[in-house]
């Protein structure tokens, strides 16, 4: 309740100002302080799905403390409290119910707010300034979002914690030192002892023995406060810990979610983020580890007495280097990916990126990368690894050789990044798996390795000597090799399949062989407009899923929801109607046929593309004469490259009894083909003529 006493002491108008912005009873957060206070509110990622029954409990917890704090109200028998407070929890313990019950990502997230929007508050109240904090305002706007916003709170959580820690271990210095001064003393004091002759002796070992017991009072005085210092450190270096294991967690996730956008980035075409704000944050919290660690060696001494207390410490140190172990490998990136349908014998680049890689001490030695291919086997170890931080890499034997794949990084002094781009990649040799009879090579997927060995600068234990040496790794996303042209467009759908729906934490290369729909119908819609910059209708997506499905056209029902499997969607001939080509070699050839000859018509809506003949038929009997629309088909039985269809209708009345209107409705198909040379060539023109005698 500490913080809500500070918000109550300070300026209540800005307090409530908050809170009514926020849409959040004051009473609540009067009564309920001690219970939101205590929660690791900060812990959650609400965009995270598989934090959600975690988010829910939570949600549920915090209604039953509200109840359980009704019941406290009612039993003092306050009336006024009764029909004042407790009636106001009640109401708003049902409306919190009302708004977040189905949805308590959503509470988690409003009070993560008002945590973050109280500590700008008391930041503002502590330095007695009205004014914003400069460093909280850049750093905001640098993140630009709540999640970034909650880790410059940890960060100032951070620099606090480092302060105190700093300013008890200059007091546990000084103390120690004094007392081992008056340790001396005493011993030497001690040592001094008078006999016992005489009656004026016993006067003098009267006063001196007064004077020992006052020496020792005064030294079992001062090992108390030494022993309350060290217990007051390990308090502190405890949340000290915890706020860095924070900052540490919001930072992975940062570069989680940039590798995962990198992927999806693949699909839409889009680039993906900058890293540099990632490269900022990773570099103040490399920073703060390892000024963190260097905490250890300089109070070790003091631990000595303290047996218990002395295995706190090294448990606390040993969690300081692993979470610059993990954060270390992490920061290891591959920037640009290898091309993920890659020819032998064909040149290619990547880069890869150090995040940090100033602060952990390689901008003079410079680490040595080594790039291999590994095949699905190996990239299953590879995994293991990298998704388990407490394991160790071992050497890994490759299934191909790459020319020019070995490289060492380079040092920006002006940017102040450490990578390397591997420019004129070739992949000479390569060694398949014994493939099943129902794989193709168009399905077997490798990764490209890169990996680098270099040492951890910080002693991962305060007793040794040397630096421990860590391999640094990371697998690009799954590529496809391919040896022929004809090749590559079966490799596409491999690898369109796999960033779509795979996670970037699995273990091994495996893909998920059924996905939704409507989840398909997006990353399908994002491909085509990168290829062809302009976006699928709904009505084309409505088609193209009928197709996919085998599904009868004419019916209107929704099939968002329904599966599409992997074989359906690349490995099976369509059935609807019956064909010897695959719905991704129909649509992949659709999209090179506007990408080589229609992109200008394409993306200026003159052409209709994906509809089916007897809708089209059906759609021009309803417009004026001499209506024609462009239209894809896949008509050509065991031929996937699609023909372009231009369907005229013409209408003639004459004045036939008993038929006062009659028409003649007349289709012509002109037929244009992707192979069709002279389209590629020079522009499209039209003639039609047409004589009729009636």
């Amino acid at each position: 309740m500490a913080r809500w006493q500070q918000l109550s002491r300070g300026d209540l108008k800005k307090v409530d100002e908050i809170y009514n912005k926020l849409c959040f009873s004051t009473t609540v957060r009067h009564y309920m302080a001690d219970y939101v206070e205590s929660r690791p509110w900060e812990y959650y990622n609400t965009k995270d799905t598989s934090q959600l029954d975690s988010i829910k409990q939570e949600f549920h917890n915090f209604i039953l403390q509200m109840n359980q704090k009704q019941d406290d109200l009612r039993k003092t028998g306050d009336l006024e409290k009764i029909f004042g407070p407790c009636k106001t929890l009640e109401t708003e313990a049902l409306r919190l119910v009302e708004m977040y019950g189905k949805s308590p990502q959503g509470f988690v997230a409003k009070i993560q707010e008002l945590m973050l929007e109280e500590k700008k508050l008391l930041s503002l109240h502590t330095n007695g300034d009205m004014k914003p904090n400069f460093d909280d305002v850049e750093m905001c706007s640098m993140i630009g979002d709540l999640q970034g916003s909650l880790l410059v709170s940890a960060f100032h959580d951070i620099d606090k914690h480092k302060k105190t820690c700093e300013k008890l271990i200059s007091v546990l210095d000084s103390k120690s030192e004094y007392f081992i001064i008056q340790q001396d003393q005493f011993t030497r004091l001690r040592a001094r002892h008078p006999g016992n002759n005489g009656r004026n002796n016993e006067i003098e070992v009267r006063n001196f023995n007064r004077t020992l017991e006052e020496s020792r009072r005064g030294l079992h005085h001062l090992s108390t406060q030494v022993r309350e210092t060290i217990l007051q450190l390990l308090d502190n270096m405890m949340l000290l810990c915890q706020a860095l294991k924070t900052a540490h967690k919001m930072v992975i996730e940062d570069i989680e979610s940039w590798r995962d956008n990198q992927r999806l980035c693949l699909i839409n075409g889009e680039r993906p983020a900058s890293l540099d704000k990632i490269e900022r944050n990773a570099g103040l919290l490399a920073d703060c580890l390892i000024t963190c660690a260097a905490y250890s060696p300089r109070v070790r001494q003091h631990f000595e007495e303290l047996p218990d207390h002395g295995m706190t410490l090294s448990s606390w140190h040993s969690d300081i280097i692993s979470l610059i172990h993990k954060l270390m490998k992490r920061c290891f990136i591959i920037e640009e990916q290898p091309p993920q349908v890659m020819k032998r014998d064909t040149r290619f680049s990547a880069k890869v990126r150090l995040i940090a890689g100033e602060k952990w001490g390689f901008t003079i030695n410079q680490p040595t990368v080594r790039i291999s291919l590994v095949n699905t086997e190996q990239v299953k170890t590879i995994l293991d690894v990298l998704n388990n931080d407490t394991q160790t890499m071992s050497d890994i034997s490759n299934c191909g050789d790459i020319f020019n794949g070995v490289k060492v990084m380079e040092y920006n002094q002006q940017s102040k990044t450490l990578q390397i781009h591997f420019k004129n990649l070739v992949l000479r040799t390569l060694q398949r798996a014994d493939r099943r009879a129902s794989e193709l090579v168009t399905e077997e997927k490798f990764g490209v390795y890169f990996h680098c060995k270099v040492p951890l600068q910080i002693k991962d234990s305060y007793n040794r000597d040397t630096y421990p040496m860590i391999t640094l790794a990371a697998l690009s996303l799954p590529v496809v090799v391919i040896v022929h042209g004809n090749q590559s467009q079966a490799a596409e759908a491999t690898i369109f399949w796999d960033n779509c729906f795979s996670s970037l934490n699995r273990d091994s290369f495996a893909h998920p062989i059924k996905q939704q729909w409507c989840d398909l119908k997006a990353r399908l819609n994002d491909w085509f407009k990168k290829n062809t910059q302009r976006e699928l209708q709904h009505d084309d997506l409505t088609y193209l899923g009928m197709k996919v499905l085998n599904r009868d056209n004419s019916l209107n029902h929704n099939i968002d929801h329904e599966m599409v499997t992997w074989h359906s969607f690349a490995k099976d001939p369509l059935k609807n109607p019956e064909r010897n080509f695959t719905f991704w070699e129909w649509l992949y050839s659709c999209m090179e046929l506007i990408k080589k000859c229609f992109l200008p018509m394409w993306k200026n809506f003159l052409i209709h593309g994906f509809i089916s003949k007897a809708k089209t038929e059906a759609l021009l009997k309803a417009k004026e004469p001499h209506t024609f629309l462009l239209r894809f088909s896949d008509s050509t039985k065991g031929n996937p490259n699609p023909t372009l269809n231009l369907t005229f209708l013409l209408r003639f009345s004459d004045s036939t009894k008993g038929n006062p209107n009659p028409t003649l409705n007349l289709t012509f198909l002109l037929r244009f083909s992707d192979s069709t040379k002279d389209l590629m060539k020079q522009p499209l023109s039209l003639s039609l003529s047409l004589s009729l005698s009636l």
